[in-house]
């Protein structure tokens, strides 16, 4: 018996091809779902839709129905858990190769609708997912339309993301955001060492290895995330502060100034 996420998943690759037809390269699975560490009622369903053209008004009109009767047929999957990105190949080479462009691109999901915005680099590590997993669930392969996304490039975008955390998370008034900081800087931490993305369970795993002093933080972070927990608990924001101010100076300290052909399999010292 198939499971509901595989429903939604098939029910939208047929519709997407039915609507967009040529247009249509490759839909591709990433994230928790493509990582095998999905967690029913807790994790969405990343998915990357890649194009032959950028999308034009008609696009983003096709795809409002699309995923008016996805949410339709599929309510519990509303609000955000089905998260598609739908970009052309020439965008996704334009913001690798950084040749100054702003092409369009359409999202959903995150708690936005369907929406037209900017290809950036905001999306690059999405995009490199897409590539890591190469999963497609309808057309072919990313691996085979897709540009080769350097791992400078991803290293660069994530720390990025190190950089903003301690002011981002001054934000993160609520147990669920507060878990999603240190799970997301675990991960952080490892794609830097690694050069590879992994889902959330998996990080907290190699995050108690790699900062066994906030062990105790990064167990109740997993608990909250993969065992139902709930926003109005309070959470721990003060010890979550002191957490993501401390591993992000850390791995700034260690990979900022890295030569980038300098990673080895040696583990990072933070």
């Amino acid at each position: 018996m198939a499971k509901p996420e595989e429903d939604v998943l098939a029910r939208l690759a047929a519709d997407l091809q039915e609507a967009l037809g040529d247009e249509l390269l490759s839909v591709a699975i990433h994230g928790s779902w493509a990582l095998g560490d999905f967690s029913p009622g807790r994790s969405d369903l990343d998915v990357l839709a890649v194009m032959a053209n950028d999308p034009t008004p008609a696009t983003l009109a096709a795809l409002h129905e699309v995923h008016a009767r996805l949410g339709t047929d599929f309510p519990e999957w509303g609000d955000g858990h089905v998260e598609v990105e739908y970009v052309s190949v020439e965008s996704i080479r334009a913001v690798v190769e950084g040749t100054g462009e702003s092409p369009p691109m359409i999202s959903v999901g995150k708690g936005e609708p369907l929406h037209e915005l900017e290809a950036s680099r905001h999306s690059v590590l999405n995009w490199a997912a897409a590539l890591q997993a190469d999963r497609a669930i309808a057309g072919v392969a990313p691996s085979t339309v897709l540009p080769t996304i350097d791992q400078r490039l991803i290293d660069q975008v994530v720390l990025q993301h190190v950089r903003a955390w301690p002011e981002w998370v001054d934000e993160m008034q609520h147990a669920g955001g507060q878990a999603y900081a240190v799970l997301t800087l675990c991960r952080a931490a490892e794609a830097l060492a690694t050069g590879h993305q992994v889902s959330k369970l998996a990080a907290a795993k190699v995050g108690r290895s790699r900062f066994p002093e906030w062990s105790a933080l990064i167990d109740w972070a997993q608990q909250w995330w993969y065992q139902g927990g709930l926003d109005p608990d309070g959470g721990r924001f003060e010890e979550v502060r002191r957490f993501v101010v401390d591993v992000s100076a850390r791995l700034l300290e260690r990979y900022d100034l890295l030569p980038r052909s300098g990673r080895d399999n040696a583990q990072p010292t933070v």
